[in-house]
């Protein structure tokens, strides 16, 4: 089914009438369309909802525009300019009218309310932060009530407990679909757990949490705790689990190696076909090393099974009545589940090996879990627990939780990430000096397609050198060209698609580039005139910022301003206007990011991209400083810069705006924005290259089977690249998923309306869902035919297994050595492509070009560091 945004447009169009202008069309078709695309993304398909079906026919009243828009009044969504005309949106005072369309009012409608009458819920009684009671009676009255209502009964009846937003539509579909999952008894447990809760804070920043966030924190943790149960009983029922296949001579050789260096014997499987006296041989050219060791091996080659024998044996070989603690450390929240399943796979569990996975909220590593694994080593046993860095960072950072002689060996995964400020580095820093400082022995095994890169030969040895004495490890190599590798690694045929850029997408770059500049300077001239009647430690502060912004808002000769410098000013100024509690402050350092982002995106969607992400995202804030009523938002001092002026002049002012330029031609162009179906290929012509690729595997033999991932630099030109794919016709076979990463700019204060994708990351049970289902057999049943594509940012690029994928397409080049290796390392079928899209005037040449020349810097490493006549032995 194809994304249809253009009729979307065509109804918000005849809505406003011919008289509306360019800026106003894109404003109200760009809020619409978003619904419609949230409606078929991912996050909409994780929410197992079905979207409502559209009109086929024009608008006929404005409650249809209203509901497009998702609930932002009109009004304050063009702020104070006027359409004159027949039948066209007039401003009056505070309300808004759509000619003989009637009324509009205030859009935001009104939430469902709770079910009946006297059903016992939580009355109008003010409650404090994160409480979640409030009346209703205790459990038994809340089952008996909940039990005889229906899921979405549950769903209003939440919502107005929780005291949620009725005008938001998200937050009723999000709490319908809680009700749910958790059914009736699930509901009330969960609520229990929130009256018992001792999280009411965040632990980013000290805020309450709402009653709401309290719910979904104990919700998700429930879930997930429900989730482990039941899979625990069907492996307690499964059959055993088949024999591994046996190892390859050179999963032998790095087991045995290992194994010899540490004490340990000889297993069978390594033994087997003269695999020990290979391992002899390796150890004592290495001089009988008994410590660490870091092994670099190809992408696909199968270092986690080499990791999962050396826990084996190490297992099988403690000391008796002794337990024994593994900790395999992975960077991605995607690696968790991944691993734990891979580690059973192999008999770990079946060898009496508790397997556990941690991260993030769902399912953290708590001070009660880490006690409950030491618990379980006291008494003799053993564990493997495949967990992030930063969950174990946050352990190790509690006074007394993690102590020497807890962890027995330290698995790192992707080990290149222990280097610079990385968690990483520093749970490996942490744990080694606990141990020598408690006389505790802890192994460390570190494997990596890619340790280091560099762009000259001497940086890299530099690293090399460095991560190995940080480690205390000597380094293996298990060649790429070694014949028995070769065997098994995808032969990724490498393409590379060279394409220009529009005129008119330069232009609008240098347009929003020097828009940026002038808005930041204006807002540095309202710091100025605000000063005075700061305190004087928020004055003082506000000098550093207007110091700082000299060197920020500075554009080059080349007409940009340095990316780095103007960041880091603008996460100053921003931390200093939520410190300080400045409304109108961080309003304008919101936009001041999106109009960033925005030029981002022109590089990477064309006008088609960044226009209506920034329409959107000011017209956002707009409606976010009328809901404020002009306040404050509580501090004592604020700027006198008001964020609709700001977006009057970006967007609607007939000479300054990035419309304005275009002229007659500007209608045109925002209709352009909203194209879909057929696609032509005046398309932006990054995408266009894409389509084309793409296109090609329409008549795929195995189509059913077929999946292909295209990595994207960002969040929102990703989101745009998915919408793109859906929005044509000629793609229309594949089943497109998308997948992102929760970095810290996705938890910072969201923009009005939880339903904007742009403005958040997946958390980590989202993302492990979306892997599955990419994995998974079969699809849509319709045309796709079960053809999968995902469109992904870094989330994905490294360690996940997906073996099925054929295609890898990087949309943006990679930026380092390491990225081009492990992206290209997710091509995992043995005849397979690898396409790189560079684009002429931005950074694609010459980061394409440096990746390549890092990864052969490392490839001449390896080949020189490995002496004759043995291919797998490196000193």
């Amino acid at each position: 089914m194809v994304l249809d945004v253009k009729s979307e447009f065509e109804r918000v169009a005849a809505a406003l009438g011919p008289a509306a202008s360019a800026s106003q069309l894109l404003i109200a078709a760009s809020t619409a369309a978003e619904q419609r695309c949230l409606e078929a993304s991912t996050r909409r398909a994780l929410l197992q909802e079905t979207p409502s079906p559209s009109s086929s026919s024009p608008l006929s009243s404005a409650s249809s525009l209203s509901s497009m828009l998702g609930g932002i009044d009109l009004g304050n969504l063009f702020g104070s300019l006027d359409i004159g005309g027949g039948g066209a949106l007039s401003r009056s005072g505070s309300g808004s009218s759509l000619g003989s369309r009637g009324s509009l009012g205030n859009l935001s409608g009104g939430g469902g309310g709770s079910p009946g009458s006297g059903n016992g819920s939580s009355g109008g009684a003010a409650r404090s932060p994160g409480s979640t009671s409030g009346g209703g009676g205790g459990s038994g009255s809340r089952h008996a009530f909940l039990a005889t209502r229906s899921v979405g009964e549950v769903g209003r009846w939440l919502l107005n407990h929780l005291s949620e937003d009725p005008s938001d539509p998200s937050k009723l579909k999000w709490l319908t679909k809680m009700a749910g999952d958790l059914t009736s008894a699930g509901v009330v447990e969960v609520l229990d757990r929130c009256d018992r809760s001792n999280e009411r804070t965040r632990t980013n920043n000290g805020e309450d949490r709402s009653p709401g966030g309290v719910f979904s924190k104990e919700a998700k943790r429930y879930l997930a705790e429900r989730k482990r149960a039941a899979a625990s009983l069907v492996a307690a029922s499964a059959p055993p689990p088949a024999a591994p296949p046996p190892l390859r001579s050179y999963q032998r050789d790095v087991v045995g190696l290992v194994s010899l260096s540490w004490g340990l014997p000889l297993t069978p499987d390594v033994t087997a076909d003269g695999g020990g006296g290979r391992a002899m041989q390796l150890f004592r050219s290495y001089d009988n090393w008994p410590g660490n060791w870091l092994v670099c091996a190809p992408t696909g080659s199968g270092k986690t099974r080499i990791f999962a024998e050396v826990i084996r044996a190490c297992v099988e070989n403690r000391r008796p009545g002794a337990g024994y603690l593994a900790l395999v450390l992975v960077p991605r929240v995607l690696l968790t589940e991944q691993h734990e399943s891979f580690l059973a796979d192999v008999g770990l569990r079946a060898r009496g090996v508790q397997l556990a996975s941690h991260c993030g909220d769902t399912n953290p590593l708590t001070r009660n879990a880490w006690a409950a694994l030491r618990a379980l080593k006291a008494g003799g046993g053993a564990a493997a627990v495949v967990v992030t860095a930063a969950s174990v960072l946050n352990l190790l950072n509690a006074p007394g939780v993690v102590e020497a002689g807890d962890v027995d060996l330290l698995v790192l995964d992707e080990a290149h990430h222990c280097q610079e400020d990385h968690p990483y580095r520093h749970v490996a820093d942490r744990l080694m000096q606990a141990a020598r400082s408690g006389g505790a022995r802890l192994r460390v095994l570190a494997v990596s397609a890619s340790p280091a890169d560099d762009e000259s030969e001497y940086g890299l040895k530099l690293k090399m050198t460095d991560l190995k004495s940080r480690l205390n490890a000597r380094l293996h190599v298990v060649p790429e060209d070694a014949p028995e590798v070769a065997a098994v690694l995808a032969s990724a045929r490498k393409v590379e698609v060279h394409v220009g850029m529009r005129r008119v997408d330069m232009a609008l770059m240098e347009n929003m580039r020097a828009l940026t500049i002038e808005v930041t300077l204006d807002l540095g001239d309202a710091l100025e005139k605000a000063a005075p009647g700061a305190p004087p430690a928020a004055a003082a502060a506000i000098q550093q910022v207007l110091q700082a912004l000299l060197q920020a808002a500075v554009l080059r000769s080349d007409g940009q301003y340095d990316e780095s410098t103007f960041g880091a000013w603008l996460k100053n100024c921003s931390e200093l206007a939520e410190k300080e509690r400045c409304a109108h402050l961080q309003r304008a350092c919101k936009l001041l990011d999106v109009m960033r982002k925005a030029t981002w995106l022109v590089e990477d969607g064309g006008f088609e991209g960044a226009l209506p992400y920034l329409a959107r995202k000011a017209a956002a804030l707009r409606q976010e400083e009328a809901d404020e009523a002009g306040g404050s938002g509580g501090g004592g001092w604020d700027v006198g810069l008001r964020v609709s002026e700001l977006v009057r002049r970006v967007l609607e002012d007939p000479v300054s705006s990035l419309l304005a330029g275009l002229g007659a031609g500007a209608r045109e162009v925002v209709r352009d924005c909203f194209a879909s179906g057929q696609l032509k290929e005046r398309t932006f012509p990054k995408f266009w290259a894409l389509l084309e690729y793409l296109e090609q595997y329409k008549g795929h033999s195995k189509r059913d089977s077929l999946r292909g991932m295209v990595f994207v630099r960002t969040r929102q030109a990703m989101y745009h690249v998915a919408d793109m794919i859906r929005r044509s016709s000629q793609l229309s076979f594949f089943e497109v998923l998308e997948v992102t990463g929760h970095a810290a700019a996705a938890k910072s204060r969201a923009f009005r309306g939880a339903g904007d994708r742009h403005g958040r990351g997946m958390s980590d049970s989202e993302q492990r869902r979306v892997l599955r289902m990419f994995k998974a057999g079969g699809g849509r049943a319709d045309a796709s035919g079960g053809a999968k594509l995902l469109v992904a940012t870094s989330a994905p690029e490294e360690g996940v297994d997906v073996p099925s994928c054929e295609f890898v397409v990087r949309y943006n080049a990679a930026a380092t050595g390491i990225q081009l290796l492990q992206s290209m390392g997710r091509a995992r079928q043995r005849v397979s492509e690898f396409v790189a899209i560079l684009q002429d005037n931005t950074l694609d040449r010459r980061l394409h070009r440096s990746s390549q020349a890092r990864v052969q810097n490392l490839r001449q490493y390896m080949r020189d560091n490995t002496p004759s006549p043995s291919p797998l032995v490196l000193a």
